[in-house]
């Protein structure tokens, strides 16, 4: 009965290991950056961190896209990625990152 519980616990142990955060390498900012992207065990961003010469930032005020009648929307349930700028700025969140985490060829970010 010993070996079969050392055997289970061995097999628990190496399922826990897989069942944590995930890292990816990706591509950013229309192919100019690398950028390591960290997701929880449900898939949810919770960190980006830029490959150098790419920069890293949050927004302090947050992300806004222009609505009709040039009114200032902020940017709210986005579930993936948004690339803006001249492809030079690739933004994740929010809701997950909140507050948004964004990868940048150059400082200011964002």
């Amino acid at each position: 009965m010993k070996p079969q519980l050392g055997l289970l616990t061995i097999f628990a142990a190496l399922l826990c290991f897989s069942c944590g955060a995930t890292e990816r390498t990706e591509q950013l900012a229309g192919g100019k950056c690398q950028a390591t992207i960290v997701r929880d065990n449900e898939g949810k961003v919770i960190d980006v961190k830029p490959v150098s010469p790419c920069v890293g930032g949050r927004p302090t005020q947050g992300l806004f896209v222009i609505g009709h009648g040039d009114v200032r929307e902020p940017l709210k349930e986005n579930t993936g990625l948004i690339t803006f700028g001249e492809g030079t700025t690739t933004c994740y969140g929010p809701p997950n990152p909140t507050p948004a985490m964004c990868i940048c060829t150059a400082r200011p970010c964002p």
